[in-house]
């Protein structure tokens, strides 16, 4: 058998919402992912499972998503980090880039659950972004 297993990722999101978003953009391009609403269930599938991107809302305290990109960056070097954000804090990105190893970030619009797929990450997996 010459076919590739799909690549495996998950998504950490506070909002069940924002988390299918971004699933979704992911698996139009073939990608396998998992979607967890809290830091300990996202841990368990670190553990567990082999995961090649992990995209965590930064944004939300309660959620711990700097620290499973963290956890990340440091225990599985090889998985991908992404973060997800509201806003454009700078020092936020910055702190995720230096700590975590943050390779990118999605944004949402402005006081919405959307992503903003006009800028940032979500629009290098935006359907017909790919050249055919």
């Amino acid at each position: 058998m010459s076919g590739k297993l799909p690549k495996r990722g998950l998504v950490v999101a506070q909002n069940v919402v924002i988390g299918y978003q971004l699933a979704s953009l992911f698996k139009q391009q073939g990608w396998h992912m998992q979607v967890v609403h809290r830091d300990y269930s996202a841990y368990e599938v670190i553990l567990h499972q082999k995961v090649d991107v992990v995209i965590a809302d930064i944004d939300s305290p309660s959620l711990g998503g700097l620290a499973v990109l963290v956890y990340c960056h440091h225990h599985f070097p090889g998985t991908e980090t992404y973060g997800v954000l509201q806003g454009d804090d700078g020092d936020l990105k910055r702190l995720a880039r230096d700590v975590a190893g943050c390779q990118g970030f999605f944004y949402l619009q402005s006081e919405s659950l959307q992503l903003d797929t006009s800028r940032g990450m979500a629009t290098e997996f935006q359907p017909g972004s790919a050249s055919v």
